[in-house]
């Protein structure tokens, strides 16, 4: 019987150095001892470890979401070397003023060309560059015109359809499809899927001699994001029925129509851009997905004159608020300043969790959209029209 083999003074080890020699135990059956106070002190290499992170800017509690921008970021931001771009040459400024406000300090603005602010540019400039007719909706159907008519308003870049009246689940209420860690909200699917198809068809019907060139470019700068992936199979197929009765239609619109998640958007732009939020169930419960506010910040900025997005309030506790107050007021992060109350808890003082951090955001957000006249009840009756 082979003696024992005894490992003292352990904790200073490191895994790598323990089995360093990698046939020092081959073939051994014996029994190995290990002792050493597990209160003693550590390796002094992991506190010149440490010391050697911070001099790169990294943190012990950074993981692999802390990119190598933001921790270059954190680690110069106060010194000469950090420069803030503050002009934009992409949205609308009723966009721009709200992503400011929330995300960078009130310091991004529109950029100048040729002496017109880009802030300035609405739909209506980019439907005359591409030879679209908006002064008529002949072609739309009478059921579905009061809808269409106020989504593509041209005088409102930003609106919020909401869902809140409607049966308008999410799949996480279906039991057929309880195992899928992804979601999809068929009815969001619909509305956007039809949306899009009176757009085009409205294209299609006051244009008699249709470029293809100008068809191509209005194709593209329509984008649909969503958080799941299911989401963007759901609203592919609906466009695809929709579009089943003219193939040489419906490949044009597979190629060119952007439907993707807001990671594989990113570096993208549209003019229009259609944001599906798809959660929407009794308990309120939103994935981890909405848990990365600056995923939002992605997908709102995507938009150049046109942004409508869906979804539920009731998801994001839209009546937690003490009383009516201006946007402005609760773009700041700074919950000292605050006055708002969830159901059950105040949060003056607080630090907010994360879910409080999107309810606040998405509260703000139909909040400043309804005061740009751009909110949306939806009901059944504006939605008897859709394509079924």
């Amino acid at each position: 019987q082979l003696p024992p083999i005894s490992v003292k003074e352990q904790n200073p080890l490191l895994d790598t150095e323990y089995f360093t020699d990698k046939n020092y135990l081959q073939g051994f059956h014996g029994t190995i001892l290990q002792y050493q106070d597990n209160l003693s002190t550590m390796d002094i290499r992991k506190e010149i470890f440490l010391k050697e992170l911070d001099n790169l800017g990294i943190r012990p509690t950074d993981t692999l979401s802390v990119s190598l921008f933001q921790r270059l970021k954190r680690k110069i931001k106060d010194k000469f070397r950090f420069i803030l771009l503050t002009e934009q040459y992409r949205m609308h400024k009723t966009i721009n003023r709200f992503i400011s406000e929330r995300f960078y300090d009130g310091k991004l603005v529109p950029g100048i060309i040729n002496g017109e602010s880009i802030g300035e540019r609405t739909i209506r400039d980019f439907y005359s560059t591409h030879q679209l007719n908006i002064s008529t909706t002949n072609s739309i159907p009478e059921s579905l015109e009061m809808l269409f008519t106020r989504v593509f308003d041209i005088e409102k870049p930003m609106l919020f359809l909401d869902t809140k009246n409607i049966d308008a689940s999410d799949s996480k209420l279906d039991e057929n499809f309880d195992e899928m860690t992804s979601r999809f909200n068929d009815k969001e699917a619909r509305i956007i899927g039809s949306l899009i198809h009176q757009l085009i068809t409205h294209y299609l019907g006051i244009n008699s001699k249709l470029d293809e060139s100008n068809f191509k470019e209005f194709l593209l700068n329509i984008g649909v994001i969503t958080p799941y992936r299911a989401q963007v199979r759901r609203i592919c197929s609906i466009l695809y029925e929709l579009f089943s009765h003219n193939k040489k239609l419906q490949e044009k619109i597979s190629k060119n129509i952007i439907v993707d998640t807001v990671d594989k958007f990113q570096g993208k732009e549209s003019e229009i851009i259609i944001i599906s939020l798809t959660d929407s169930n009794p308990s309120k419960k939103l994935s981890a997905l909405y848990s990365e506010l600056r995923r939002f910040n992605v997908s709102i900025t995507r938009a150049k004159t046109k942004l409508i997005i869906i979804g539920n309030s009731d998801m994001f506790g839209t009546t937690f608020l003490r009383k009516s107050r201006t946007i402005l007021d609760f773009l700041n992060d700074d919950s000292s300043k605050s006055e708002e109350l969830s159901n059950d808890s105040n949060f003056k003082g607080t630090p907010l969790k994360s879910d409080e951090k999107i309810n606040r955001f998405f509260y703000n957000l139909v909040k400043y959209i309804q005061n740009q006249k751009g909110y949306v009840i939806l009901d059944e009756n504006m939605l008897k029209g859709m394509e079924k």
